[in-house]
């Protein structure tokens, strides 16, 4: 039974909802989807509009006041990190995918804004003298993946990244590389896959790296410059040090043995919707960045075998995993009657399939049971997540995810629906059809007795 604190998240979410009726259609933000200043540093899958996590965030906070820290258990480009940070909020956050988390460091920085200018500035001026050209990394199929001529810029700019003295300004500097890298790879920039470019598209990028990466790394100064602006104008960066602090770690949400110790008041995110080889490939998408990366510039706990093959990464990540045995089956069907009918409907029509889905609800029921062991009595979670079809068949992801935050000690409060006009992200592949409607779900753990 909701109770006061509820009903006011409730009339919060449904005052913005009139609000943007006047101008479109509630929760679309078609009109409002622009990344600006931090969120803008680089093109990640699936990014979420800052807009409206903005507007989650303020109408949960409306509904729980002293709340303090916020949870992304799946922190991706970091657009909950910024807005939390934003509303004077803690935050902590999970990723096992080191890109990932080198974006999130850096956009959890934003005070650094100067220092990254003139650092930027001595950069350009030593890839400008560096006339080598030899490879500053080696990799198999660097040369299907990158002309020549781009890997001896790409070179030329690692190099000058190494020179600088403050990690905090070489992670600034990595992720202007990391979007270069995505730009002047021979991959496609229309999808997150590895999939080589038409030749039409290969002859136009000769020696490109060096001049895209000096408007990538300008245009991120300037980014960074107005983040710090509108910090300080929210009264959020006060003397030069921010009202709150973030905590990003390299780490599966998923995996037992997980630090527990974090206090936890609210949970704002966006899970993977689906196994990573069905819908988004993380991994895929990363892979290239981080063959030109330090990695010990990211994390020194990065497992160096997830970054073996394109694939790696996206295997050891949710519901990568299919090794499955009857116990997870009848587990997972005591826990969520939906996920045990789309279960029996998809063994019936490819065996395959059902093992994928039942690997993926295996690891958000115990990305769940972590989250929710952190999360402070009477915490709201609110998950933006999106039902696929998987072989013609809909897959139930919200009505399974209610009943597990059910089982592990929630209630729903209430739910949105909101059509994707601008997110990034495939409407179908070889296996099924995407999804092109949004459900932002509101939880609430339940009051101790």
């Amino acid at each position: 039974m909701l109770n006061a604190d509820d009903r006011t998240l409730i009339a919060s979410l449904s005052e913005i909802a009139d609000f943007q009726r006047k101008t479109g259609s509630a929760w679309s933000y078609s009109g409002d989807a622009g990344r600006t200043a931090a969120h803008g540093l680089i093109q990640y899958p699936a990014m979420m509009v800052p807009a409206m996590q903005r507007d989650i965030l303020a109408s949960m906070v409306r509904a729980a006041p002293k709340a303090r820290t916020v949870l992304d258990p799946f922190v991706g480009s970091g657009t909950a990190l910024t807005e939390t940070l934003a509303a004077s909020r803690s935050f902590v956050g999970y990723d096992i995918n080191p890109l990932a988390i080198l974006i999130a460091k850096v956009k959890a920085s934003p005070l650094h804004a100067g220092m990254y200018a003139a650092a930027a500035e001595q950069v350009l001026a030593w890839i400008a003298a560096d006339t080598r050209s030899d490879y500053a990394v080696s990799f198999v199929n660097q040369g299907k993946w990158f002309r020549r001529s781009n890997s001896i810029g790409l070179s030329r700019i690692r190099r000058a990244i190494e020179k600088l003295d403050s990690k905090q300004c070489r992670r600034f500097m990595w992720v202007a590389l990391a979007e270069t890298i995505r730009r002047c790879s021979n991959s496609r920039t229309s999808t997150f896959k590895l999939h080589i470019r038409p030749s039409e598209d290969l002859e136009r990028l000769d020696a490109v790296a060096v001049p895209i990466f000096t408007s990538v790394l300008k245009a991120n100064v300037e980014r960074m410059i107005a983040e710090k602006a509108r910090l300080k104008k929210l009264g959020v960066l006060v003397n030069g040090k921010m009202t709150s602090t973030a905590t990003i770690k390299l780490q599966s949400i998923s995996k037992p043995g997980l630090d527990r110790s974090d206090s936890i008041d609210l949970v704002l995110t966006s899970p993977p919707y689906g196994d990573n080889r069905t819908t988004v490939p993380y991994g895929q998408f990363s892979y290239l960045a981080l063959r030109w990366i330090p990695h010990a510039d990211i994390d020194s706990s990065i497992d160096e075998t997830l970054l073996d093959s394109t694939h790696s990464l996206d295997t050891a990540s949710m519901g990568g995993g299919l090794r499955l045995d009857n116990a997870v089956i009848e587990g997972l069907s005591e826990k969520s009657a939906s996920f045990s009918r789309m279960y029996r409907q998809l063994q019936g029509i490819d065996k395959q399939a059902a093992k994928r889905w039942t690997a993926y609800c295996r690891d958000l029921s115990r990305s769940l049971e972590n989250i929710l062991k952190t999360v402070n009595s009477g915490g709201y979670l609110a998950w933006t997540v999106g039902q696929r079809r998987i072989r013609s068949t809909d897959a139930p992801l919200v009505a399974v995810l209610g009943e597990l935050h059910d089982y592990y000690g929630a209630y729903e409060v209430t739910q949105l629906k909101r059509v994707i006009p601008s997110k990034r992200m495939p409407t179908h592949n070889s296996i099924g059809s995407l999804m092109q409607i949004e459900h932002v779900c509101f939880y609430r753990k339940r009051l101790a007795s």
